[in-house]
């Protein structure tokens, strides 16, 4: 196994969480995603019974400017996840979830996606659309 093929808790790879800038140097490569994310989403995993897909991960800023995120995005510093949801049923699972779980208590919702962190120095139990 390779280090980008790393496996990080129980279900998820480094590489899932990479920056999807496709810069050969990309300045967030050294940013590794945050143990209480990790631990968080594979308790998620787990109680949902099926994959989890990361669409966004770690960013650098210029990726992070570019997909419209916030000058401090969590994403920047490893502690956000955007995860895959593409219809209502499922968004609802995994939200229900996640909020019966107390897992995350900030989240946003976006027609194709829910974000999730878990930035203890940010406003605590909110939801964003997005």
């Amino acid at each position: 196994m390779t280090e980008e093929e790393s496996v990080v808790g129980e279900y998820f790879t480094i590489k899932e969480f990479d920056c999807r800038c496709e810069q050969e140097y990309c300045p967030a490569r050294p940013i590794v995603p945050h143990a209480d994310l990790i631990r968080r989403l594979d308790q998620l995993r787990a109680v949902l019974g099926r994959p989890v897909v990361i669409t966004s991960g770690i960013r650098c800023p210029e990726w992070n400017f570019r997909k419209g995120g916030k000058p401090d995005s969590t994403h920047l510093t490893g502690m956000a996840a955007d995860l895959s949801c593409p219809d209502s049923s499922q968004r609802w699972r995994m939200l229900k979830a996640a909020m019966d779980m107390d897992l995350f208590v900030r989240v946003g919702v976006g027609d194709t996606f829910i974000h999730v962190d878990v930035d203890p120095d940010k406003p605590q139990r909110v939801a964003g659309v997005y």
